[in-house]
């Protein structure tokens, strides 16, 4: 048997690389279905690169209200969400949110979404985190979404008063975005937002999808080079 050429070595290797690859994906499916499906996925092409996906707006409500207690989404809610998605994602890549929770775990849908969308989302737990990158003059926040409640404290509050006095004042907007036990805290919670000048406070993902567009759009169109 005569021995292989270089090029025919390599050749082989390659093909061999790519089976392997191909066959390891396919071995995972079911994991990666379940990965990509947290971002709000249901459609999905396994190719030899990796995974091709599919945002799908329908399962991004479904999902997200089902996890915020809402029950289900409104065909008006899931075709808002779509028309979001398909007309400002791609002028919302490469901005940064800075999102304040100590429960990141309870915002994977919403934040894995982000990313998909090519949003660099730094995920922090406490105030004094947030405070640290806020404060920071070589890192450019775009918008800070941040829970009310942290420790049974209302860290929201201290978050925003925090960055006003820093010094220089931190001017980054605000979106709140938690889970009221009662309608009447959800309403105590909203006025105390506006008081403190935030976007918005809302436990609804449709809610938190617009503003957070809106406000990314914006520092997008601001920050526009010739």
């Amino acid at each position: 048997m005569s021995e292989l050429t270089q090029p025919a070595f390599s050749a082989l290797s390659t093909v061999l690389t790519v089976a392997l690859a191909v066959w390891v994906v396919w071995l995972l499916k079911d994991k990666i279905r379940d990965i990509v499906k947290t971002a709000g996925v249901r459609e999905f092409e396994l190719t030899k690169t990796g995974v091709k996906a599919k945002f799908d707006p329908e399962i991004f409500a479904e999902e997200a209200y089902r996890k915020q207690g809402m029950g289900k989404p409104s065909p008006e809610d899931v075709k808002e969400v779509g028309a979001i998605v398909e007309s400002f994602a791609p002028l919302i890549a490469g901005r940064r949110v800075l999102w304040v929770d100590n429960h990141p775990a309870n915002n994977l849908l919403e934040s894995s979404a982000l990313v998909k969308w090519g949003v660099d989302v730094q995920m922090r737990r406490t105030t004094e985190e947030a405070l640290t990158e806020l404060r920071d003059d070589k890192i450019a926040i775009d918008l800070v979404i941040s829970d009310w409640y942290r420790g049974g404290r209302e860290e929201g509050i201290r978050l925003a008063e925090q960055m006003w006095q820093s010094v220089p004042p931190v001017r980054v907007p605000i979106i709140y975005y938690f889970s009221a036990d009662t309608p009447e805290n959800f309403q105590k919670i909203k006025r105390k937002a506006e008081e403190l000048s935030a976007i918005g406070a809302t436990s609804s993902p449709r809610e938190l999808l617009k503003w957070t567009f809106a406000e990314l759009v914006r520092a997008t169109v601001l920050n526009a080079k010739a």
